[in-house]
């Protein structure tokens, strides 16, 4: 699958004839995220992300969820199933549902501590809740997770870090900029954040590797592409994030 040339050009007649489909998709995702879910009498930890896909919830609950039951806690997951058929809700049985049922991240998940899929993440809950579920780790995208109210995020850049870091990298006369979504985060050497793909690749790809090397040097390993985003876990104590900054102003002011 190919991004739509528009994502990254100057637009044209194609994303004035979507918008109105994207104003309809805006107001109904509005509407379902307004309604109040449903109140669990247990425990819930919402691993979801701003994006589409791919910022890697699926490890972070599988994180979560380990940490719990290490506690002796006993975890369920909820998950929505993409991929898979059913709709649910339902528990997965990893000898008798396959990917094509329920999804490969449920079967990862099923292996670990008891799954349910399910399009109505309250429903699934309610019965993971009658089945002995003393906490539930919801695998589903932010908004999706609605659903089943939830308490505070586990993770969180402190925005005052990134203001810091910003207004060096400017003292320094270097073009720089960052922002965060939850526990993921990105970085750019650009005067801006960049607003599609074309000036995501205009970034200053040399300085992006200096800055890598400097980091890796300092013990600190970041992505190896400038246009990949990083992440924060429960694994990352308050002292790894303090040495990691600390570790990105030194390599900052050899640039």
């Amino acid at each position: 699958m190919r991004a739509p040339e528009f994502w990254s050009g100057g637009g044209g007649i194609a994303p004035l004839l979507l918008s109105p489909f994207a104003a309809v998709y805006a107001a109904a995702t509005a509407r379902r995220v307004a309604r109040p879910g449903w109140q669990a009498p247990v425990p819930v930890v919402c691993c979801g992300n701003a994006t589409a896909g791919g910022a890697g919830k699926t490890t972070v609950a599988l994180d979560v969820g380990q940490r719990l039951m290490n506690r002796g806690i006993a975890v369920h997951f909820l998950i929505r199933g993409y991929g898979g058929r059913l709709r649910g809700p339902v528990r997965v049985d990893p000898d008798r549902h396959d990917s094509t049922a329920v999804g490969d991240e449920a079967l990862l998940l099923a292996a670990r501590a008891p799954t349910w899929v399910g399009a109505d993440r309250a429903a699934a809950a309610r019965l993971a809740v009658e089945a002995g579920a003393q906490a539930l780790v919801l695998d589903v995208h932010a908004k999706t997770g609605e659903q089943v109210r939830r308490g505070q995020p586990l993770f969180r850049l402190d925005d005052r870090d990134l203001r810091a870091e910003l207004d060096r990298a400017r003292r320094a006369g270097v073009p720089f900029s960052a922002d965060s979504e939850g526990g993921m985060f990105g970085f750019f050497f650009l005067p801006e954040l960049p607003r599609n793909y074309a000036q995501v690749m205009a970034s200053d790809a040399a300085r992006f590797n200096r800055f890598f090397h400097g980091m890796l040097q300092r013990g600190v390993y970041l992505a190896p592409a400038l246009y990949e985003a990083g992440f924060v876990s429960a694994a990352h104590t308050d002292a790894d994030i303090a040495a990691t900054l600390e570790a990105a102003r030194s390599a900052l002011a050899t640039l």
